[in-house]
């Protein structure tokens, strides 16, 4: 998923083939259904969502990825970028439940360490998702 203005122009000369699939922020109504339809279409698809939704400090994880994963029937897979040893990685593919709290308790898991590797700590905010 990239911004709508990153699939127009030279630079969409790069993102459309590389299979990027456009999204308008200011009208987000329907993206989990779009990602949903993206995973049906392809025989390989590879999404990589930030699930906090912003670079802000916020109280909730956007539930997005949770809905798209569940509908979708794949599963998610945690992944890093660490700041300060500048490196990033993947962690185990997590098959979800429908159960938030459990599933939800895995990918804490996984991130329990992942504060100190922020550029900002103090901008990570809690795991958790609103309606958990």
């Amino acid at each position: 998923m990239v911004k709508d203005t990153w699939t127009k122009g030279p630079v969409g000369l790069i993102t459309k083939p590389v299979g990027a699939v456009a999204v308008n922020r200011k009208s987000p109504g329907g993206l989990v259904g779009q990602m949903v339809e993206q995973f049906n279409q392809r025989d390989a698809f590879h999404l990589l969502i930030p699930p906090e939704g912003t670079r802000s400090l916020t109280d909730y994880w956007k539930s997005g990825f949770y809905r798209i994963a569940m509908e979708a029937d794949v599963p998610v897979v945690p992944s890093f970028l660490d700041y300060r040893r500048k490196r990033g990685g993947f962690g185990p593919a997590i098959i979800l439940t429908g159960d938030k709290r459990v599933d939800m308790d895995k990918i804490r898991a996984f991130y329990a360490e992942a504060a100190p590797m922020a550029r900002r700590p103090e901008q990570v905010g809690p795991i958790r998702l609103k309606d958990e």
